[in-house]
């Protein structure tokens, strides 16, 4: 994640940064693009957002199923030596 610091924020992002602070805000732009904005503290809508792609979270299932370390035989088995 990138950081950036905003010295002199326009009138309606400081007024968009300020409902944040007691609700998440999702923007959406004319090209279709969408972005949340939240609260450093609120990342509900973020998890939740997170958990519906299927993808991500089969992979995370998959990574979790595997063993953490395998045996000197079994890799040798594996190599073929």
């Amino acid at each position: 994640m990138k950081t950036i610091t905003i010295h002199q924020p326009a009138t309606d992002l400081l007024a968009l940064l300020e409902q944040a602070r007691t609700e998440d805000i999702l923007v959406h732009l004319a090209d279709g693009s969408e972005f949340i904005l939240a609260s450093i503290d609120s990342f509900e809508h973020e998890i939740v957002q997170t958990r519906k792609q299927t993808a991500l979270m089969l992979l995370l299932e998959e990574r979790g199923l595997e063993n953490a370390s395998i045996t000197l035989e079994d890799l040798k088995t594996e190599l073929g030596l």
